[in-house]
């Protein structure tokens, strides 16, 4: 039972800390379409950016119901208005989304463009035996461990598994 809970606790501290990125990630944006949800409750609507779109430049750029990416930049939408076929955006510029984007942009690019191999001592470590033999019990791992067999010290006489006995009568 303990290994288990180690082995869980043990997989869950890898992916964690393989998907810790993405899950910051996600967390920082919600908490900044957050932020900016409450801002627009706030601001007054002659301090909102206007946009003027076509219905195709629109649909085009729209990203859920309440954001929108013009040029490269993020928006959040306070209110959309639509008179024939031009779309009114009534929105404000989110430089916070942006600079996160930007940000995985980054490291997407540079995780890319890592073109050094990995060491030649990492390979040999992803091909190590780290199981032991099905022959050997676990009363008889100590001896295993005690005397490897190594690249450099390889015979028969490394290994000698003990004889399988009943125990003492008391």
């Amino acid at each position: 039972m303990v290994k288990k809970s180690l082995s869980i606790a043990l997989l869950s501290f890898f992916l964690l800390h393989l998907a810790g990125f993405y899950v910051y990630f996600g967390i920082r944006q919600a908490q900044i379409h957050r932020e900016m949800r409450s801002k627009l409750k706030k601001l007054p609507g002659d301090q909102l950016e206007v946009l003027h779109l076509s219905k195709k430049e629109y649909q085009q750029s729209v990203r859920g119901d309440d954001e929108i990416e013009v040029n490269g930049k993020m928006y959040d939408i306070a209110r959309v208005k639509t008179k024939d076929k031009i779309v009114t955006v009534y929105c404000l510029h989110d430089a916070a989304e942006d600079n996160l984007l930007s940000f995985l942009d980054q490291v997407f690019k540079n995780a890319n463009q890592d073109s050094q191999q990995p060491s030649a001592s990492l390979f040999q470590f992803n091909f190590l035996s780290f199981i032991l033999p099905s022959d050997i019990s676990v009363e008889n791992s100590i001896s295993w461990i005690l005397c490897p067999s190594t690249n450099y010290l390889i015979s028969d006489t490394s290994f000698a598994p003990s004889l399988d006995t009943p125990p003492p009568r008391v």
